[in-house]
Formats: structure tokens, C-alpha cells, sequence
């Protein structure tokens, strides 16, 4: 044992891959499990007979390759052109059925989180303004 402290971090998305970062940058023994083939989560990607399919929102998570497409075909991203925000932006579903559906609706999200935890419900304002700045 080299003293370290040691972590395990449940998922190679986004979120566990950042963190794992930060905490081995900090001295910390990591461990990543991960319970699909490949790491990325919502930034991953599924390729089939040559082609590529995103499975998340790389529009919300990379704006400047979309930006940097429609612009080299003369069109406007983001100007002039209306875009509709969705009610629910993605769901979250959980091995007993519960689900969560993550919204820009700050009453809705207030309802779903009541129902699972007083601690995310504690700090859902912090975690709803943190993932909404990317919609203004």
C-alpha cells in the first residue's frame, strides 16, 4: 500500500472521467468501473458499418463544431433561427423504476427531487442554475 487514499468512481462519462482526473491530480489511488464497453456516457459514441452516431447532446456539450458546419454553409447557428427548448431535456432511469426527467422547469425539477433525496433536494437550486447557465 503507498499510503494514498483510494477512490472508486462508478461511470467513464463525463462527470466520472473529470473527477477521476482531479482526484489522481490530487494524490488519490483511482479506480473507474464503467458498465459498458467503451467510456463516455453521453459524450460517447456508437460506431456502426462506418458511420457515427453521438449519444448524447454534443450540441449542448460542443455548440462550436455545429457552429463551425453551419457557418462554412453560409448559415447562421444561432441567429435568426428559432430554436425550441424541450420540456424535458433527458430522463434518468433507475433500476427500481423511479424515474427523473431533468427539466428547465424549476417546479417540476423542485417536485422530482423532493421525491428522492433531502440533500439533492438541498442543493438542486446550485445544480439547476450550474446546468442551465449553457441555455442562456
Amino acid at each position: 500500500m503507498t499510503g494514498k487514499k483510494s477512490v472508486v468512481i462508478i461511470g467513464a462519462g463525463i462527470g466520472g472521467i473529470a473527477t477521476a482526473i482531479y482526484l489522481a491530480k490530487n494524490e488519490y489511488n483511482v479506480n473507474i468501473y464503467e458498465k459498458n464497453s467503451t467510456p463516455g456516457g453521453r459524450c460517447g459514441q456508437l460506431i456502426r458499418d462506418g458511420h457515427r452516431f453521438d449519444l448524447g447532446a454534443t450540441m449542448l456539450m460542443m455548440p462550436g463544431i455545429y457552429c463551425e458546419v453551419f457557418q462554412s454553409l453560409g448559415i447562421p447557428l444561432f441567429e435568426n433561427n428559432y430554436i425550441k427548448p424541450l420540456e424535458d431535456l433527458y430522463k434518468i432511469y433507475f433500476d427500481n423504476n423511479e424515474v427523473i426527467a431533468f427539466s428547465p422547469d424549476k417546479n417540476k425539477m423542485k417536485i422530482q427531487l423532493e421525491k428522492t433525496s433531502r440533500e439533492v433536494l438541498k442543493n438542486h437550486k446550485n445544480m439547476f442554475q450550474t446546468g442551465m447557465r449553457f441555455f442562456r
